[in-house]
């Protein structure tokens, strides 16, 4: 059975070339392109992994995230924070308050959040 990906984003270039890449490697992949919306396709898609923006208008990725550990059925689905808001060696360093969360710049582009994919579904 493939993988389900999440991926949430409110850029739409960035949103559909990353799914096409995911896609093209093989997984299943749902977006949304706000938190609402995200909370509402992660309830019926149960993905085994969130890619998320922080930044976006509304409710940010932060918001998302703290309603999805508070969903039973979610609770335990991976995030990565995907973010133009920090350099690489940022990403790198940065550590979330909750486990299961991870940082990735944009900036790393699709190959790096690709390789984090694979590692962190094949646990």
């Amino acid at each position: 059975m493939k993988n389900r990906i999440l991926m949430v984003d409110d850029e739409p270039e960035f949103l559909e070339l990353t799914k096409l890449r995911l896609e093209a490697n093989g997984y299943v992949v749902a977006t949304a392109d706000e938190g609402q919306s995200a909370l509402a396709v992660a309830q019926e898609f149960k993905p085994d992994l969130i890619v998320l923006d922080i930044n976006m208008p509304g409710m940010d990725g932060g918001d998302v995230a703290e309603r999805i550990h508070a969903t039973p059925e979610l609770a335990q689905t991976p995030i990565v924070f995907l973010t133009a808001l920090i350099s690489e060696n940022e990403a790198a360093t940065t550590q979330s308050s909750v486990q299961g969360e991870h940082f990735l710049s944009k900036a790393g582009g699709s190959e790096r959040l690709l390789d984090y994919v694979k590692k962190t579904l094949a646990n």
